[in-house]
C-alpha cells in the first residue's frame, strides 16, 4: 500500500514538473546574423564559390569552416542545419508550417558587387526558374493576413508559403513583378519608405501598379533602414509607427505586418511592434515553423541564387 501511494506521489509530481515546463515558454539561443555572414565570407574560397554561382545553373554552394579552422565546399542544407532556429513552442500554442521565402535584388550578378551584395542577389532567369517549381510543386502563396488568421486557427490552402522582398530595389518591380504576375504568385514587399522614389529603388507609383495589379502586400522596413535595438525608444517609435502610416497614406491600404532591418530585434523593440499596430513581424531567424506566440518574430528562408526550390522545402518538410 505504501508503494502504491509512493509510486502515485510521485507520477503526480512528474506531471506537475511537465505541466509547468510546458506553460513557461523557455527562450531560445538564436545564431547570430554576423556569424551567418562571417561564414558565408569565409576566405579563401567564397569567392570562388560565388563566381561559380554566378554561372552556374545549379544549387549554390557554400563555404564551410570546420572546427579545426580547414575550408570545404559544401550544400546549403549543411550550411542551414547549424543555423536552424525553429521557435520552441508553448503547451497548447497554435502553429503551422509555413515556409516564408526572402529575397531581395533580383538582378544579374555583378563583378563589383560585394560579397554581401552578391549574397543578397538572385538573377532574374534562376528566380523565375524557381517561381515556375513552385507552382510546379504546388504551392499556394499566401498574405501575411492569411498567417496571422491561420494562426489563430485559421484554415490554409495546401502546400502554403509566403514570398517575401526587402528593401523595395527596383529590380524587384522590373524583373520579379512580371514574372509573379504571370505565374499568379502574390508576393509582400517590406518597404523603406525613405528609400522610396530613389535610384535603384522602386518609384511610389511602380509599387501602387504591383499592389492594383493583386499581387503585392505592403509591408513596412521602417524609414531609414537603421538596426532598432541601437535606437532610442522615440526614434524605435517613429521608425515603427511613422513608417506606418507614410505607408498608408501613399497606398490606401492598412499595413498590418513589418520586417526588422538586417532581422536584428529584441523584447523591446517588440513591445514597440506591437504598439505600433503590427499584427505580425517577419525576422531573419531561419526556420518554417511559425507560432502564434512567436508572431513577432516569424522565420523566413533566404533564398539562393540558383538554388532548386524543390531541394530547399523538402530539406525543411524533414527537419
Amino acid at each position: 500500500m505504501k508503494r502504491f501511494t509512493l509510486i502515485t506521489i510521485s507520477v503526480s509530481v512528474l506531471v506537475s514538473a511537465a505541466l509547468l515546463l510546458a506553460l513557461v515558454r523557455p527562450s531560445i539561443q538564436q545564431p547570430d546574423v554576423q556569424e551567418v555572414f562571417a561564414m558565408d565570407m569565409a576566405e579563401p574560397l567564397f569567392e570562388k564559390a560565388l563566381q561559380a554561382s554566378a554561372t552556374s545553373t545549379g544549387p549554390m554552394e557554400y563555404v564551410i569552416i570546420s572546427p579545426t579552422g580547414t575550408h570545404s565546399y559544401a550544400p546549403n542544407t549543411i550550411w542551414r542545419k547549424r543555423f536552424l532556429a525553429e521557435p520552441i513552442l508553448h503547451f497548447g500554442e497554435i502553429s503551422a508550417h509555413i515556409p516564408v521565402l526572402m529575397y531581395h535584388k533580383i538582378e544579374k550578378q555583378k563583378p563589383q558587387n560585394s560579397r554581401v551584395s552578391r549574397l543578397m542577389t538572385v538573377s532574374p532567369a534562376h528566380f523565375e526558374k524557381q517561381m515556375q517549381e513552385l507552382v510546379d510543386l504546388g504551392y499556394t502563396t499566401i498574405t501575411p493576413t492569411q498567417v496571422e488568421l491561420a494562426l489563430k486557427g485559421g484554415i490554409l490552402p495546401k502546400k502554403p508559403i509566403v514570398i517575401t522582398f526587402d528593401d523595395g530595389h527596383r529590380s524587384q518591380y522590373t524583373y520579379a513583378y512580371p514574372i509573379l504576375r504571370r505565374l499568379g504568385l502574390r508576393a509582400t514587399f517590406f518597404i523603406v519608405t525613405n528609400y522610396i522614389d530613389r535610384p535603384a529603388y522602386m518609384t511610389r507609383r511602380m509599387i501602387q501598379d504591383m499592389q492594383d495589379a493583386g499581387v503585392a502586400t505592403i509591408g513596412s522596413h521602417t524609414i531609414d533602414h537603421h538596426g532598432l535595438n541601437d535606437l532610442s525608444l522615440v526614434r524605435q517609435q517613429s521608425e515603427l509607427a511613422d513608417s506606418k502610416k507614410i505607408l498608408e497614406d501613399m497606398f490606401g491600404k492598412p499595413v498590418t505586418t513589418f520586417a526588422y532591418p538586417y532581422g536584428i530585434h529584441n523584447a523591446e523593440v517588440i513591445t514597440q511592434t506591437k504598439a505600433a499596430g503590427y499584427a505580425s513581424a517577419y525576422s531573419c531567424y531561419l526556420g518554417t515553423t511559425q507560432g502564434a506566440l512567436s508572431k513577432y518574430e516569424l522565420r523566413r528562408i533566404r533564398v539562393n541564387d540558383g538554388e532548386p526550390m524543390k531541394e530547399l522545402l523538402d530539406y525543411f518538410e524533414k527537419n
